[in-house]
Formats: structure tokens, sequence, C-alpha cells
């Protein structure tokens, strides 16, 4: 899962960095809930700051017809997994674009200094905040 959240961020322009130099750090959740029509796969990401100061907390849902709770874990295929990484992608890309640094490096763009994706992919520049994974507890 996570590799495919990477891809699906990546497609989003959200700047991924291993190690300590992350803007922000995200740790997710996920967990399986019954309905009367069937089951939904919750998801959590609780974002931190550079400090490790919690700063927001994602959460969105994914309902699936006619399965229940106790076998979605089982029944996770390829177009579920990648409708997972996409919405968890997007969920991350629109907190990032509400974050200060971004807010700054629209306002850069804006006035004629904005980056290019070959800047970016040269290490020379950054499209806005990076964001990192937490190590798991």
């Amino acid at each position: 899962v996570t590799q495919r959240i990477e891809s699906a961020a990546l497609a989003h322009q959200v700047q991924l960095i291993k190690g300590a130099q992350a803007d922000y750090f995200v740790r997710m959740y996920m967990a399986t809930n019954s309905s009367d029509s069937g089951a939904s796969l919750t998801y959590v990401w609780d974002v931190f700051d550079a400090q490790k100061r919690f700063q927001r907390r994602l959460e969105d849902r994914i309902a699936i017809a006619g399965t229940n709770s106790a076998i979605l874990w089982t029944q996770m295929d390829e177009p579920m997994l990648n409708l997972l990484a996409e919405r968890c992608a997007s969920d991350l890309a629109s907190f990032l674009a509400q974050t200060p640094e971004a807010r700054a490096g629209q306002g850069q763009a804006q006035m004629g200094g904005s980056a290019s994706m070959a800047d970016v992919a040269r290490g020379g520049a950054s499209l806005g905040p990076n964001l990192g994974f937490a190590a798991p507890r």
C-alpha cells in the first residue's frame, strides 16, 4: 500500500522526503466497518510538523457494497488498492496546498519566481512543502 501511495503522491506533485528533513510527517491508520449495504474502509492520516507537533487529522472513507468488514482485507484487489492510494494522495496534496510554506511559494510564483519540474528533479528547487512518513510505532 505504501508504494502505491508514494506513486500516487508523486502524480499529485507531493514531494516525498525520506529522513528527518521533511517539513511534515504523516502516520496512517486504517480500519474496516460494517454497514447495512456492505462495508467501508476508513483511513486516517495524522499530520505532524517538522518539530513533530500535531497539526491536523485527515479522515476519509471508502464504501464497498456487498461485502462485510470481516473479509474486506482479503478482498482488496488492484482497483481498490489504486483507489485507496489515489484518495490518500489527493487528501495529502490538498492539505499541503494550504500550508504556510505552500502559500509563500504561491506568492513567489505570482511574482515570477516559479520553479520548473526539472529544477525540482535536480534538487535545485521545491514546489512547496515536502512530506515524510513517520516511523512506525
